[in-house]
């Protein structure tokens, strides 16, 4: 009998696609923070887009990591989609303290 690709053994590593994108997303994440700790007089408007893209970053980031956390199932592999996890709500968290800060 012919093996299906159910039965072969799974790739156990991400993909490229997954890695870049929580590379990018991470970026944005953390984003504001550095620009905020590092820019003596930044410009408003820039922070402001870096606050806005970091809960959609946060956003991409936690759908990744929860598709990453149940599709490879080895401990390696769950423990940094947990850390990614942990990062998106850094980045949630983010836009809900920096936000107010900008009335109007």
């Amino acid at each position: 009998m012919k093996p299906t690709p159910h039965d072969e053994r799974m790739n156990l590593t991400i993909g490229n696609l997954t890695l870049w994108c929580r590379l990018i997303c991470s970026a944005l994440v953390a984003g504001p923070l550095l620009y905020r700790i590092s820019a003596i007089d930044g410009d408003a408007y820039h922070f402001l887009v870096l606050v806005l893209l970091a809960p959609i970053a946060g956003l991409v980031l936690f759908a990744n990591s929860i598709f990453c956390l149940f599709r490879y199932r080895n401990w390696k592999s769950a423990s940094f989609s947990l850390i990614f996890i942990l990062v998106s709500v850094i980045g949630a968290l983010t836009a809900w303290y920096y936000l107010p800060q900008f009335r109007m």
